[in-house]
């Protein structure tokens, strides 16, 4: 076989007439970094102390066709520290897929990423992060609706070192990385596939009172003495 046949370049005088069968078709594929990223609320608890417990998980995935690293995840809570509500704790636990947690998280710039150290995912890869936000509304104000997102950021082989992340996701409501926009699609990244995360804080003060006459008992004045029992009990959610 003609080495420029081989190579795909143009037959030569002489050379082997093959040079259909012998032409070496070169097929390009484009790397395409793509991570995913979804958050939902697990659970909200009225601790009847005037605390919350806010658990929401954050599930990621590679959706590309290369590996990525530096995988980073970022949210800043809606419960800002202000006058109507404060945050009293945060616990990052249950990392799955290989990442790991941070241990200063805060929920506040700069304090404000998930992840520590080298977090890698394989294509086709998930993993996932439970957060737990303890809060204390403060005024009236506090107790209500709450909406935020996060950001899943990453990079590629090809652009380890370059600034600035090569694939980022806007989280979605819910739990399906993909999300639920309603086109259709379930393309990460695109404006109504963003939707935010909410979250309700609600107190429901109510109170119970039972009253019980006890036994009666005969003064032998003409008087009778009857005792009774007043019974209070909390029946709301709140102290």
């Amino acid at each position: 076989t003609n080495l420029g046949n081989t190579l795909g370049g143009a037959p030569t005088a002489g050379a082997n007439t093959s040079y259909e069968t012998n032409n070496i078709a070169r097929t390009e594929v484009t790397e395409i970094p793509q991570i995913a990223l979804a958050k939902n609320l697990d659970s909200l608890t009225n601790n009847g102390d005037g605390t919350y417990d806010v658990q929401y998980t954050f599930n990621v995935a590679n959706i590309g066709n290369v590996a990525l690293s530096s995988v980073q995840i970022s949210d800043t809570l809606p419960f800002l520290p202000s006058a109507n509500i404060t945050v009293v704790s945060t616990t990052l636990s249950n990392a799955t897929g290989g990442l790991t947690a941070s241990g200063s998280y805060t929920g506040v710039s700069p304090n404000n990423l998930l992840l520590s150290g080298s977090n890698t995912l394989a294509i086709a890869d998930t993993g996932s992060i439970r957060l737990v936000v303890r809060v204390r509304p403060l005024t009236n104000a506090g107790l209500t609706t709450y909406n935020n997102t996060a950001t899943a950021t990453a990079e590629s082989p090809d652009n380890p070192n370059a600034a600035g992340a090569d694939t980022s996701d806007i989280s979605d409501n819910g739990t399906n990385v993909r999300g639920t926009g309603g086109d259709g699609d379930n393309l990460p990244g695109e404006a109504n596939e963003n939707d935010a995360t909410p979250v309700t804080l609600t107190e429901n003060p109510q109170i119970g009172v039972a009253k019980q006459a006890g036994t009666i008992t005969n003064a032998a004045d003409g008087d009778f003495i009857v005792p009774f029992t007043l019974t209070l009990e909390n029946l709301g959610n709140v102290n």
